[in-house]
């Protein structure tokens, strides 16, 4: 495809990878999309109210995938693009795991088992 500025599409694609053997046993889910110049002028808070994101293609592709038979588990890893929470949010939902390199330092404290002994990551 070819847009004048001769930029094709991107493919954000999901492998599927046996973690004993660490052969990748095939696609999970592939997604085309066109990378959207942003608007002349546009602010850093239009641009975070945008409806359509790219950062979205993370979430889609999670919940196109779904949640793991019974007797597996599904970890998603992902990118600095990944390290947003709507994508954290639906890998819960679905009873996935996930290891993501993030885009921002931070600290995070998570509650064990409903507990009150909280985990600092770092």
């Amino acid at each position: 495809m070819d847009n004048g500025d001769h930029q094709g599409y991107l493919l954000q694609t999901v492998l599927a990878v046996s973690p004993t053997t660490r052969q990748v046993s095939g696609i999970a889910a592939q997604h085309p999309f066109l990378r959207q110049p942003a608007p002349e002028g546009e602010t850093t808070h239009q641009r975070e109210r945008r409806k359509q994101k790219e950062s979205q293609v993370w979430q889609e592709q999670a919940q196109s995938i779904g949640m793991a038979p019974a007797d597996c588990e599904y970890i998603h890893v992902g990118d600095r693009g990944s390290d947003i929470f709507a994508f954290m949010e639906v890998c819960q939902a679905l009873g996935c795991g996930f290891e993501l390199r993030v885009k921002h330092n931070r600290r995070m404290d998570l509650l064990v088992d409903q507990g009150d002994t909280p985990i600092q990551l770092k």
